[in-house]
């Protein structure tokens, strides 16, 4: 189409221009090179939209500004560029993001499209150092090279949802120790039952190891001790009026592999092996207002294989909380969820003492700018122990972490946090304070480098406990 017969309206958020043919103006180029405003070339002359209708009389009146074609690619504005209001280059990802505008990343993995579902595979290899492996007073310094693959799946349905990963690692020691290894294969499905109701269901495996300086470890053990856990549930949510309710079931099943001792032979685990189940309901303020208050009740069981563990305890039990709080919508700069309330269980032996305690838990995110976000993770748990004369250890911790972009595709990550341990019936605690920096440069969809960096210290009685360990890795990603 000849751009000599038809006009182009511009709008920019501080000015709105009018792009006239100068042909439609009685305007010839040669006319306007003669009087210096044009160099040769199709000629277009601009009129403030607050200047009224374009003068096509044949003159560029007063207001009016005659531009080259070569100049038009200026005034070629995306819509990110209309609202924010930039017009010779479009708004960087920090205006964008105060303009609400979503911008996609360049640097985020594209992920590999299978009719309606992504699929987002990556392997990362890293060589790490660790100056007190076995987080004892005599420290065992040891470098390590890990091998973490990982892939994890999106749907993209018009109704329903699901969500999957599957996640692993290797990591070998240079002292000739066995490969150290973990697995964690999570999965959600979501199914939209209707407008007001939703049902999910969820499931997962995970394969750890257990350190033999874990306070659960067995006396003597000379190395780490495998533990599976599997786990399902079930939440149905309904929306009734002003109020979401919500109801769910989950269980897991816990196993111990035998562990091997210092002086020879292994320890059996069996008495370890145990099932969980906990029964939760969920009141809330429906989905709308930023602020949702809500109150939470559970209910639990924990059986254990065997009745009488090695101590001589029976240490099955029945759980119980109750819990308030606020749900942040993620619509403004703080967003996530905190609640305060208390968690007890009672245990089948007498010789256990029973335990009522406060809690207190909390994951927001505080977006300070466009650069710079802070985070906050609260939790309490009641964790079973193997410690005799002591039922659980009520655990506690806080980490306050802060991330910034020092350019578009590197982000610096701080973070400091305090975990502390009391167990119930005896006169025993552990505390430990911990460090951590890191840096990640997303050098493109594909690659990505990082640096990470912690500082564990742990004061004890018979000798503090320091921990240093640094990692440097390379992802691969699609």
């Amino acid at each position: 189409m000849s751009v000599r017969s038809s006009s182009l309206i511009v709008f920019g958020a501080f000015a709105s221009l009018t792009i006239v043919p100068l042909g439609l103006m009685g305007v010839e180029p040669a006319q306007a090179q003669s009087q210096g405003e044009v160099d040769a070339g199709d000629r277009y002359a601009t009129v403030s939209q607050s200047g009224g209708d374009p003068d096509l009389t044949g003159q560029a009146s007063a207001g009016q500004q005659v531009v080259g074609a070569d100049d038009l690619v200026r005034f070629s504005l995306p819509d990110t560029d209309l609202v924010t209001g930039a017009v010779d280059t479009p708004p960087t990802p920090e205006l964008a993001t105060q303009q609400g505008i979503d911008v996609p990343d360049p640097y985020a993995p594209i992920g590999i499209r299978s009719g309606p579902l992504t699929w987002f595979p990556a392997i990362d290899l890293a060589v790490g150092y660790d100056s007190n492996t076995d987080s004892e007073v005599d420290a065992r310094q040891v470098r390590t090279l890990t091998l973490s693959p990982e892939i994890s799946v999106e749907s993209d349905w018009s109704r329903h949802a699901w969500t999957g990963s599957l996640r692993g690692s290797l990591e070998y020691v240079d002292d000739g120790r066995d490969l150290g290894r973990s697995l964690a294969i999570d999965n959600e499905l979501r199914l939209d039952l209707g407008l007001e109701t939703t049902v999910t269901l969820r499931g997962g495996y995970t394969l750890t190891g257990e350190p033999d300086s874990d306070d659960n470890a067995a006396a003597g053990a000379d190395g780490s001790t495998d533990t599976h856990e599997f786990e399902v549930g079930a939440t149905v949510a309904r929306t009734i009026g002003p109020v979401e309710a919500s109801l769910g079931v989950d269980a897991s099943r816990s196993l111990f592999s035998d562990t091997n001792l210092a002086g020879g032979g292994v320890q059996s685990n069996e008495d370890r092996n145990r099932f969980d189940g906990d029964l939760t309901m969920r009141l809330s303020q429906a989905p709308g207002p930023i602020m949702r208050p809500f109150v939470e009740g559970t209910i639990g069981l924990r059986r254990f294989d065997e009745r009488v563990d090695r101590n001589g305890f029976e240490r099955n039990s029945l759980g119980y909380g109750l819990r308030g709080g606020l749900t942040i919508a993620d619509d403004g700069p703080l967003s996530g969820e905190a609640s305060i309330g208390f968690a007890g269980e009672q245990f089948a032996d007498d010789q256990l003492e029973d335990v009522l305690t406060l809690t207190a838990a909390a994951s927001l995110t505080w977006d300070v700018t466009a650069l710079t976000s802070v985070t906050l993770d609260v939790e309490t748990e009641l964790d079973p122990t193997t410690r005799a004369g002591s039922g659980v250890g009520i655990n506690r911790s806080a980490e306050l972490g802060l991330t910034h972009a020092l350019r578009r595709n590197v982000d610096l990550r701080l973070g400091v946090g305090v975990d502390d341990t009391v167990f119930s019936g005896i006169d025993a605690e552990t505390r430990t304070y911990s460090g951590r920096a890191g840096l990640t440069w997303r050098a493109s969809p594909i690659v990505a480098f990082r640096l990470d960096t912690t500082y564990e210290h742990e004061p004890d009685d018979d000798g503090d406990i320091n921990r240093f360990t640094a990692q440097a890795g390379v992802t691969l990603r699609r």
